[in-house]
């Protein structure tokens, strides 16, 4: 049985100026992560040696850092303002468990983008040891961060989809991703080419996921706002 096939549709109310404040971060959590992906260097991969990450970070340390704080930093915050932008609701519990995902989740990627500063901040001075730990470190903390993400998308989507066109796509995206996160994530515990692929489509899913979810938002904005369905 689905998340959505146990909790009954309700409505859900949200002040109107918190409310606008979601698809308002959700379109900047897209588009953090895509014009990160776009002008970022290429990484290493998940098993590389510590002498290709050294030279990762000291090749161009200050583009590295642009990336960070694009996809970790910004949107990490954004991450942060969606989860507390959630509309109120008598589902009172599945509102804090989507909240408290979505928390985590950002927090987890605030740390990967303070981790991610440390080790492009003198990094042509940093052992190759150090620069991969600084690596690992990230790495691991994805793979925590995935599953929080797993966890916010099906608590999220169970909490504001309803009838209709976009609701439809919140459900069908959220439970491809209620699987490809976790197995994408353990992909940085177990690298092998399948739990990579899952990894790169989650991401992409992830990011149509979020832009419907802003949209589903938007499109049922008013001052008593209701997504009975979207």
């Amino acid at each position: 049985m689905t998340t959505e096939s146990r909790v009954a549709p309700v409505a859900l109310i949200g002040p109107a100026p918190r409310l606008r404040l979601l698809p308002v971060a959700a379109t900047v959590y897209v588009l953090a992560w895509l014009v990160g992906l776009a002008t970022g260097p290429s990484g290493p991969g998940i098993s590389a040696p510590g002498a290709t990450v050294h030279a990762y970070y000291a090749g161009h340390p200050g583009a590295v850092l642009a990336q960070a704080l694009l996809v970790h930093g910004i949107a990490g915050l954004a991450l942060a303002v969606v989860a507390m932008s959630l509309p109120g609701s008598t589902t009172g519990p599945l509102r804090r468990s989507a909240r408290a995902a979505g928390l985590t989740a950002a927090f987890l990627s605030l740390f990967q983008a303070t981790v991610s500063a440390a080790a492009t901040h003198g990094a042509r001075s940093t052992a190759p040891s150090q620069s991969l730990a600084y690596f690992h470190a990230i790495n691991m903390t994805d793979f925590v961060k995935l599953i929080a993400l797993a966890a916010f998308v099906s608590t999220t989507t169970a909490l504001v989809a309803g009838p209709g066109r976009l609701s439809a796509f919140l459900k069908t995206v959220g439970r491809f991703l209620l699987i490809l996160l976790p197995l994408g994530g353990s992909s940085f515990l177990f690298p092998n080419p399948v739990c990579e692929a899952a990894l790169d489509l989650s991401l992409v899913l992830l990011l149509c996921w979020t832009a419907a979810l802003g949209a589903c938002v938007r499109s049922r904005q008013r001052l008593t706002l209701v997504l009975g369905g979207c």
